[in-house]
């Protein structure tokens, strides 16, 4: 069962990850300073792959949420414990989702997301 819940969080903290290698290949390009307009870039096709983001793929994180949705319903009548953590996996995700639409992946691909889960 635990193996279940890190195997889901870890979706999250891979993507995580990968934003602050792309934080570090950005100071990289600015030569550690913080002036945006400084770079090593000389062709424009390099400089937007470095500072665009990735697509937001909702497929992988849906079919993980379902997965353990499906987890939870199987094992809980032996182990209540789980009804408590799976809004706690869902917390955790959509936090994480949030911070990585607003700060790493493309603008485009994450504003049916952030507008769809807005109260």
């Amino acid at each position: 069962m635990i193996c279940a819940f890190t195997a889901s969080l870890s979706l999250q903290f891979v993507e995580l990850i990968k934003y602050l290698w792309t934080l570090l290949r950005r100071c990289y390009d600015r030569r550690c300073t913080t002036d945006p307009k400084k770079t090593r870039q000389i062709v424009q096709e390099d400089y937007e792959r470095i500072y665009t983001g990735p697509q937001f793929d909702l497929s992988v994180r849906y079919a993980s949420a379902v997965s353990l949705v499906l987890l939870v319903l199987t094992y809980s009548a032996g182990m209540p414990v789980l009804y408590f953590c799976l809004p706690v996996f869902f917390g955790v995700s959509l936090a994480l989702d949030r911070c990585l639409c607003m700060f790493c992946v493309l603008k485009d691909s994450c504003e049916i997301f952030c507008n769809s889960t807005t109260v």
